[in-house]
């Protein structure tokens, strides 16, 4: 036992910037792919040099990369916008296969999933990433990967389906980001939505103006029309014209 002791004190168990994050979520996923250079599908574009400049640059030391749902942030510990683990790894590498994307630099990431992440991709849901990029970082000229979220909806192209253990300024996220220029891929569905309920809200204040003014015009004509309801002044009484006699 003594032994055993004295090689656990001269061999230590490494201490590594990624300690605190593996220690909190007990798993790591392997690399997988998050996003690929190129137009993504929702008309932004990302470059070979942002993907490899997040590879290169990503420190949780630094700042830590953490996972969350829909790129929506709550403030509470529980509920469905808490956060479901860390992003703990990044590398940048070209994709070699015979798909549409070979050739394109491509950034894979190493998570440590919470069991609240691990529960929902078991059940099919939001399987796919999205990530938050923000150009020039800290005042760094890089571009760096401030989060990570969970999606259906993927904008990147070539993004891997999760598994855990075979399981313009005006920006309508703004108030969810650190950084109003933070790039996610839900931006361009919350903005053509706010867009659709703001044509919808414009309509329907016209048809409500018009449909006020119809009905102002239907009261003045009929304030203007004899109502037949109201009873007519009762005719003169008295006898009939042929039988009038006069005692002149």
């Amino acid at each position: 036992m003594a032994k055993e002791t004295r090689r656990r004190e001269t061999n230590p168990e490494p201490v590594t910037p990624l300690s605190g994050l593996l220690t909190m979520a007990k798993k790591v996923s392997k690399f997988f792919r998050i996003g690929v250079e190129g137009d993504t599908c929702d008309g932004r574009v990302i470059s070979a040099g942002d993907i490899q400049e997040m590879a290169a640059s990503f420190d949780p030391r630094v700042y830590g990369c953490r996972i969350n749902l829909e790129h929506l942030r709550g403030i509470l510990p529980e509920g469905v916008f808490n956060r479901y683990g860390d992003v703990v790894e990044l590398k940048a590498e070209k994709i070699d296969d015979d798909s549409a994307l070979n050739g394109k630099w491509a950034l894979f990431a190493k998570i440590a999933p919470l069991d609240n992440l691990v529960d929902m991709v078991g059940k099919g849901q939001k399987v796919y990433t999205s990530m938050e990029i923000q150009p020039n970082f800290a005042n760094s000229g890089k571009c760096y990967l401030v989060g990570l979220a969970v999606t259906d909806d993927p904008a990147s192209l070539g993004t891997e389906y999760l598994e855990f253990c075979r399981t313009a300024k005006s920006n309508p996220l703004n108030r969810f980001k650190a950084s109003p220029e933070n790039l996610s891929a839900t931006e361009q569905r919350i903005a053509a939505m706010e867009n659709a309920f703001s044509a919808l809200k414009q309509d329907v204040t016209s048809q409500t103006t018009q449909t006020s003014q119809a009905l102002t015009d239907l009261k003045s004509t009929l304030d203007n029309t004899e109502s037949f309801t109201q009873p007519r002044r009762t005719q003169a009484t008295g006898g009939e014209g042929d039988s009038l006699s006069t005692n002149c």
